[in-house]
């Protein structure tokens, strides 16, 4: 869960869209009401697969868990990064 949550909170605070929303005073509101009719800029997602395909190790190339037995590997008990972030 924390895995997800840190994933989300990255994704968030590296593509943050700066596009402000406005709020307009309605004749029929009694409070600002927003003006969702912003233009956002959209990203290629099919050139970021594309992208992420080109760099993408095969499956092949990776040990398997067998191929390691008996080789020093680095085991973690705590996790290298602060949880609390």
């Amino acid at each position: 869960m924390d895995h997800c949550a840190d994933m989300l909170r990255q994704k968030l605070m590296c593509d943050a869209d700066p596009a402000l929303i406005t709020f307009n005073w309605l004749n029929d509101r009694l409070a600002p009401h927003p003006n969702f009719n912003v233009q956002h800029k959209c990203r290629n997602y099919s050139r970021l697969l594309e992208l992420a395909e080109s760099y993408r190790v095969a499956d092949e190339l990776l040990p398997s868990k067998l191929e390691m037995a008996g080789k020093d590997l680095l085991e973690y008990e705590d996790p290298p990064f602060d949880p609390a972030a």
